[in-house]
């Protein structure tokens, strides 16, 4: 009858939620395991399998903004008076960024638009507004919100307070307020997964960030790459671990949101009335 190769699919849905069975969840979000009631599977018969990450759920609140960063602090002075902000962990845009500022210093008698920060998008810089006489940015301080950005350690301005109403001053390097381009997903169901630069690192998916700062990322790709997972074949899998990274590799504070992923396990099967070389 010659040979026959068939393919039989299984989905599976893994989520950090601990209501839906999520165990062993990292104080971040970024890792959890799931005790599976009913194992992965591949049987020895299998002559090879495969790995889809069809779809996945992603809060886009991974802070840019933090302690652990080392960039949560805003000094000012008013009038000679000096400020110091600690800002919240959070991810913040320029116009977050005025929003969290414009609340300090409306609760300390100040003008809510004291200080504004835009951006130029032709240089990717970020400019300071000085709305008022008086007021003096110091970015000499440890931690500061400088490198985000894109400002040198220096007073602003640098002679002494500000003089004009609305001065402005550009920064001296590009902003970085995305301090995430990417995520990675890893699995311990594959031994090598999607090689970074050749290196292997258990990675199933690449999720591009296509959703607004505090929205959710829906991936769901046109083309799905296939991860090679032989190394499921004659075993099973009862405890499955997810974790979600960046792209330097870093796990992501998803800041208590819950993420899931769906993917497909592809197995192929051959038929045949004769031996034959399969695969090396």
């Amino acid at each position: 009858m010659g040979s026959v190769i068939f393919e039989k699919l299984k989905s599976y849905v893994f989520s950090s939620n601990p209501a839906l069975g999520a165990r062993n969840i990292s104080p971040d979000g970024s890792e959890f395991t799931v005790a599976m009631d009913d194992p992965i599977t591949v049987p020895h018969g299998v002559i090879d399998c495969t790995i889809d990450v069809i779809a996945a759920s992603i809060w886009n609140v991974s802070p840019n903004i933090s302690a652990a960063f080392g960039n949560n602090m805003f000094y000012f002075s008013q009038g000679g008076t000096p400020y110091v902000v600690t800002i919240a962990d959070g991810l913040y845009s320029l116009p977050q960024l005025n929003s969290y500022l414009g609340r300090f210093f409306v609760n300390n008698g100040l003008q809510k638009n004291q200080i504004i920060f835009s951006g130029d998008d032709s240089t990717q810089k970020s400019i300071i507004t000085f709305n008022y006489v008086g007021t003096q940015i110091d970015f000499t301080q440890a931690n500061t919100i400088r490198s985000i950005l894109g400002f040198n350690s220096q007073l602003v301005p640098n002679g002494g307070p500000s003089t004009i109403q609305g001065e402005n001053y550009v920064s001296d390097n590009i902003a970085t307020f995305n301090r995430i381009n990417f995520f990675y997903v890893t699995s311990n169901l594959v031994n090598s997964g999607l090689p970074l630069n050749g290196t292997p690192g258990n990675i199933i998916a690449q999720i591009p960030i296509t959703a607004t700062p505090g929205s959710q990322i829906n991936y769901s790709p046109q083309n799905v790459i296939s991860i090679a997972a032989r190394n499921l074949i004659g075993n099973s899998f009862q405890s499955v671990r997810m974790t979600l990274v960046d792209d330097q590799l870093r796990p992501v504070n998803t800041l208590g949101e819950y993420w899931s992923v769906t993917l497909h396990v592809h197995m192929q099967y051959l038929l045949s009335t004769s031996n034959l070389p399969i695969l090396p």
